[in-house]
C-alpha cells in the first residue's frame, strides 16, 4: 500500500493546483481580449456585441462566487468556540 502524503505536502499541492487554475483563467481572458479584434472585423460586430462576447467570461464565473443567501451552519465545536453560527 502506498503511504499517504504528509498533510503539509498536500496543502502545497492544492496551492499549486489553485495557482495553475488561476493562471489558466487569466490566460483565457487575455486570449479573448486579443482574439476579439479580428473576430469583430470578420463577423461585423459592433461595440455592443463585442462587450457581450467579452462579458460572457463572467457569466459562469460570477454566480458561484456568491451564494444567494446565508446558509445555516451545523453547530460544531469551532462554531461554539468562536461564536459563529452563520456561514456565507
Amino acid at each position: 500500500m502506498a503511504a499517504e502524503p504528509a498533510r503539509g505536502n498536500r496543502r502545497w499541492v492544492i496551492v499549486g493546483l489553485c495557482f495553475v487554475a488561476f493562471m489558466l483563467c487569466n490566460m483565457d481572458r487575455v486570449n479573448m481580449s486579443i482574439a476579439i479584434l479580428p473576430m469583430s472585423k470578420q463577423f461585423g460586430w459592433d461595440s455592443a456585441t463585442i462587450g457581450l462576447v467579452q462579458s460572457s467570461f463572467f457569466w459562469c464565473a460570477a454566480p458561484p462566487s456568491r451564494p444567494p443567501r446565508p446558509l445555516r451552519c451545523v453547530p460544531c465545536e469551532h462554531a461554539k468556540r468562536f461564536g459563529q453560527s452563520w456561514c456565507m
